[in-house]
């Protein structure tokens, strides 16, 4: 499914953000999460649409880490949409398409190296007898033989089609009726002929309260070059302890993870910056000391170079200017 082969209509919300603070907003009513974007655009598209006792999104979104806590009363279910998951859910990476069910509570750190889809359905309360697995502390992850998954997806696919080509038809029950069936009997067949692959363990939770830690230190210190040891020290733990966290959680090492944290804090200031910025005093504020290198991995991160980013942030500023005087 590519959401741009639909359209927003009356009944199927579509839209675009291109930042994270927007993206966060979206989802704050179903969850409490942090972002790390991982690559140097945050395009991000997302279609919404509500059936009777299922509302569903769509989500297309770039490279990124997502902390999060499933904040509904109502259960939720995480679909994998791509049929070759980079995904690493809780320290442990995915083998294939699958669902992954939440309730109020149930907490998760999820990794996608690369540009990912994802639908969110919420189920009413009326579905709570569905004997679909329940979720716990972790969100566990089940995954799906490629037949029913696809059937699942198609349903899903109907759905939003006719929402944005043939809206009129949601004003017919037994229209909406039917497509919410066809999502239903999809999911029913999924989940009975699925495998869970995930192992929820304290161990894992420790990992991921130990990579929030982390989170929480680099971003109250994005202009501060912190060391592996200083991260250790500030937690308490050991370097090899809470390298290892990170590899669990993050798939990459802890020197690594710090920096791609400060390349991204480079970047956003970047984004942000006066026009009379220099881009050897931005990186040399956070703890780039070899200039060369610094380029390097930037250019490796983001796909560009920091002055193309600043270039694009300045003809940005500059646009955005233009247009209010003419408004």
């Amino acid at each position: 499914m590519k959401l741009t082969s639909f359209k927003p209509s009356n009944v199927l919300r579509i839209e675009e953000l291109d930042n994270v603070e927007a993206f966060r907003e979206t989802t704050t009513s179903a969850t409490q999460q942090r972002v790390l974007p991982q690559s140097s655009g945050f395009e991000t598209r997302q279609a919404a649409l509500r059936l009777n006792l299922l509302s569903l999104t769509v989500t297309e979104g770039p490279p990124m880490i997502t902390d999060g806590i499933w904040m509904r009363s109502e259960m939720g279910i995480a679909i994998q949409m791509n049929d070759q998951p980079t995904s690493i859910l809780n320290g442990q990476r995915l083998s294939g398409p699958g669902l992954a069910p939440l309730l109020k509570g149930t907490e998760y750190r999820w990794v996608e190296p690369e540009p990912w889809t994802l639908a969110t359905i919420i189920c009413s309360e009326e579905l709570a007898d569905r004997c679909w697995p329940k979720a716990g502390q972790l969100l566990e992850y089940y995954e799906v033989p490629n037949l029913l998954i696809a059937e699942l997806r198609s349903a899903l696919e109907d759905a939003v089609g006719v929402a944005s080509t043939y809206d009129a038809l949601f004003a017919i029950p037994d229209v909406v009726a039917e497509l919410e069936d066809n999502i239903l009997s999809a999911l029913d067949a999924a989940f009975a002929s699925s495998a869970k692959t995930t192992n929820a363990s304290q161990h894992t939770y420790r990992h991921i309260i130990l990579a929030r830690q982390v989170d929480d230190i680099l971003r109250s210190n994005s202009s501060t070059c912190l060391t592996c040891s200083d991260i250790a020290c500030a937690v308490g733990q050991t370097v090899r302890t809470m390298h290892n966290a990170i590899v669990a959680t993050n798939g990459v090492s802890l020197k690594k993870f710090i920096q791609r944290y400060k390349l991204w804090s480079v970047h956003h200031f970047l984004m942000e910056a006066d026009e009379d910025v220099l881009i050897k005093t931005v990186a040399l504020d956070h703890g780039f000391w070899h200039l060369g290198r610094f380029a390097q991995a930037y250019h490796a991160q983001f796909g560009e170079s920091p002055s193309e980013t600043l270039a694009r942030a300045r003809e940005q500023k500059r646009s955005s200017r233009h247009m209010a005087k003419r408004s």
